[in-house]
């Protein structure tokens, strides 16, 4: 199965879903409503606390109004997306939250894409992605245009490896909505997994407001094997799981370059994270730029302790190829689900079978 299928919008207005169900006549309710999802919108300036915020607003719509199905299911998807701004929340709890509300919205119309939204990227984070499947094939159904839908679902697909297939439908949403920055993200992280590093870094530097830019631009200098503007740019860079520093992005550049060994810079990195000088996820996300297998050494629960399938999808770098070769990344897939959803939907490109129950990834 195609996984741009999956991915398929159409981009006319006449393929809307109406729904009568899902508006107030409570002016009240209606103007927290749109105030909270102006900062819900809003969200890549203000962060964590205008998605406060918009759960503030959301609730008092609903006092107003408690059959008021779109302000629920806003609050569905404030619920889901406001852990991955602010990492100090228990996440589940608020994935938890999330699909309580959703499925609250879906009682009161079946119809609401935002809640169908909600319950598939809630399936989603979980690493339930048949659960999700159903719930985006549900939205596709009901017409739903949206280019946070969008996003969403290809993330879901490019942590597992599926990159060629979603590149033009992807450039067709962004041809229509480029001022869009999670859709050019997303973009960028397919031709750069793709093996086109100028194409994602061209997206990347019209980017205004993404938090990880220099990152990914360091990302895709390695990719094109300039070195130079790579160290440069990842010298205390954020990365997703926190700051590198300066002194294990010159390790992993001089490695890349083979100025020491991956080997050696691997093992110095390992030790960083047991004598406490590196955080783990830290340790665990420098290794994934490295490309090393001894990133499975730190014992990482891909599951519980990554908090953000972007670190998840840096497996995929075109240089991992010892990092997909080691054993250890057969069973890493397989705990997270991908293998038995590769199994159904199609092989991702990096990976195929070999014999019955064994695959092989390049």
């Amino acid at each position: 199965i195609s996984v741009a299928r999956f991915l398929e919008l159409s981009v006319t207005e006449d393929n809307r879903p109406r729904s009568v169900l899902t508006g107030t006549a409570n002016m009240e309710a209606f103007a927290y409503y749109l105030k909270g999802r102006e900062q819900f919108n809003d969200r890549i300036h203000l962060r964590a606390e205008g998605l406060r915020d918009a759960l503030m607003n959301f609730r008092k719509a609903i006092e107003s109004d408690p059959q008021f199905a779109k302000a629920y299911a806003s609050l569905a998807l404030t619920y889901r997306l406001i852990a991955s701004y602010d990492p100090s929340l228990d996440r589940y709890d608020y994935y938890d939250h999330a699909e309580e509300y959703a499925r609250f919205a879906l009682g009161l119309d079946p119809t609401s894409t935002d809640a169908w939204a909600a319950l598939a990227t809630v399936h989603s984070s979980r690493g339930e992605f048949e659960e999700a499947m159903v719930a985006f094939e549900k939205l596709r159904a009901l017409g739903a245009v949206d280019s946070n839908y969008t996003h969403w679902e290809a993330m879901m697909h490019v942590q597992m490896g599926y990159f060629n297939e979603l590149i033009e439908p992807l450039q067709k949403v962004h041809e229509v909505d480029p001022l869009n920055e999670y859709i050019a993200w997303i973009l960028a992280d397919a031709f750069q997994f793709t093996g086109e590093p100028e194409a994602a870094a061209q997206i990347l530097k019209r980017t205004e407001h993404f938090s990880f830019q220099q990152y990914m631009l360091g990302l895709t200098a390695i990719n094109g094997k300039d070195y130079v503007k790579a160290r440069e740019l990842l010298r205390d860079v954020r990365m997703r799981s926190g700051i590198l520093p300066a002194v294990y992005a010159d390790l992993i550049i001089d490695a890349l370059q083979s100025l020491t060994s991956v080997t050696d810079a691997s093992q110095r990195i390992v030790a960083a994270v047991e004598k406490g000088e590196l955080e783990k996820l830290v340790g665990f996300e420098a290794l994934l730029i490295l490309g090393s297998p001894a990133a499975f050494d730190l014992d990482i629960d891909p599951i519980r302790e990554i908090p953000k399938p972007q670190i998840r999808a840096q497996v995929w770098n075109n240089w991992s190829v010892a990092m997909r070769q080691d054993p250890r990344f057969k069973d890493w897939v397989r705990k997270m689900g991908y293998v038995e959803f590769w199994e159904k939907h199609g092989w991702p490109d990096r990976c195929g079978p070999t014999t019955p129950g064994d695959f092989e990834c390049i």
